[in-house]
């Protein structure tokens, strides 16, 4: 078998997995956005697995394909920053837009960039201009929504939210997921073909190794459980009002 052919048929297996797991622990309805981003993940690299890397229908199918995974993956992120801020929705509003912003920006300088060095040698290393703007555009997106997430990351080191664990999970191993992606397209886009199998094969190998342990590292959220009463620090307390107040700032700006 075609080790690229492999090492699809394998991520998609551990993402399929993935959704087996997540409607098993009847998390479908809390992460709806993520469970659709792992099924169209499983679904497009069953189909690449199964299809000659070489052939036209392979080509036009990653084509058209891959922006909308670029797309899954941009709603999957929008919907754990809605977990996150579930009790802020002016940073909640104001996370999403600024999600939306870095990514049109990214895009947007990236394609300048192109347009002024792009040069006759460059169009040449490609079989096609197409394949070149999909992995230009599934790049940007992919930085952007990995830079979110570890944005988010760092925020929540601050604040005392108290997230569920599932969510934080979630969050750590998405942004290595995205982040990885993002460093084997720009390796990729520095080779003739813009296709390094040795780089593939072992990005798709930590893709596995991402989604394995996020699988295993969900955990069923008791619902009979009562909450824990639980009293702030003064620290905390500080810390909760400064959130308050920064929420406030925010839902009158997106009402302007």
């Amino acid at each position: 078998m075609d080790p690229n052919a492999a090492s699809e048929l394998i991520q998609a297996t551990v993402a399929l997995a993935a959704v087996a797991r997540l409607i098993y622990l009847n998390f479908a309805k809390q992460f709806p956005a993520l469970l659709a981003f792992l099924a169209f993940l499983a679904a497009i690299d069953f189909r690449f697995g199964f299809e000659d890397q070489t052939s036209s229908t392979y080509f036009w199918s990653y084509i058209v394909l891959e922006p909308v995974y670029c797309l899954f993956a941009i709603l999957a992120v929008r919907e754990l920053l809605a977990l996150t801020f579930r009790e802020y929705p002016g940073i909640r509003t104001a996370g999403r837009w600024a999600m939306y912003a870095g990514i049109v920006f990214s895009l947007s300088i990236s394609l300048v960039l192109t347009y002024f060095f792009w040069s006759g040698s460059a169009a040449g290393r490609a079989h096609s201009p197409y394949l070149y703007y999909v992995e230009l555009i599934k790049r940007c997106v992919f930085f952007t929504l990995a830079l979110v997430i570890v944005t988010l990351l760092v925020f929540l080191s601050r604040y005392p939210l108290h997230l569920s664990r599932n969510t934080l999970v979630s969050s750590f191993f998405f942004s290595a997921l995205f982040l990885s992606e993002t460093a084997r397209l720009l390796v990729d886009s520095m080779v003739t073909l813009l296709h390094n199998p040795a780089v593939d094969w072992a990005q798709s190998g930590f893709i596995f190794i991402c989604l394995f342990g996020w699988t295993l590292m969900l955990k069923r959220e008791s619902r009979t459980t009562p909450p824990q009463i639980r009293f702030p620090s003064p620290r905390e307390e500080h810390l909760l009002q400064q959130l308050n107040s920064l929420n406030q700032l925010m839902a009158r700006a997106s009402r302007r």
